[in-house]
């Protein structure tokens, strides 16, 4: 995502495209507008956060930690909060995600709540206060259903049926 859009220059992004940024932001806005339910993941973790006012982290400093290595995602586990919808729907306080970024969450927006972070502090998931908008910063649909899910680690299914339950 263009640093512009949350009052940075850019340092160390890649690949931006503003008219892509754009055209999500105003999708966003509309769904926003209209109330309607939201799943960000990876890019739209963060491009949620950007559109209600937080920043991000253009280049984590332990980005070994959370980037994909020889084109397959790294796993570790993150910290679920408790009395957030993510762990009401769980009922677990942690998970084994998948990860693929080098950036993140750094200033979280004010009407966002933090539901789950990794070990080194990072923010993998938040809801919003209010509006039913959950972001994830791994990816659930490579961690889910038979062609996916790796005993061992958690079921992304379980995602997109919380998500389901917010329509």
């Amino acid at each position: 995502m263009d640093p512009a859009f949350y009052g940075q220059k850019n340092q160390s992004c890649r690949n931006i495209n503003r008219e892509l940024d754009l055209a999500q932001l105003q999708a966003l806005d509309t769904f926003v507008r209209l109330k309607k339910p939201v799943l960000g993941i990876c890019r739209g973790h963060q491009l949620i956060n950007v559109y209600f006012g937080g920043t991000l982290i253009q280049d984590l400093p332990n980005a070994d930690y959370h980037q994909a290595h020889e084109g397959r995602d790294s796993h570790h586990p993150v910290r679920i909060l408790p009395d957030t919808p993510l762990s009401d729907f769980l009922g677990a306080r942690e998970m084994v995600v998948n990860s693929a970024h080098h950036q993140a969450l750094d200033r979280m927006a004010e009407s966002l709540k933090v539901c789950a972070y990794s070990e080194d502090g990072v923010i993998e998931a938040f809801c919003h206060k209010e509006l039913p908008i959950l972001g994830l910063q791994w990816h659930p649909e490579r961690m889910a259903y038979s062609g996916y899910y790796t005993e061992g680690r958690s079921d992304g299914s379980l995602i997109f049926q919380y998500f389901n339950e917010m329509l």
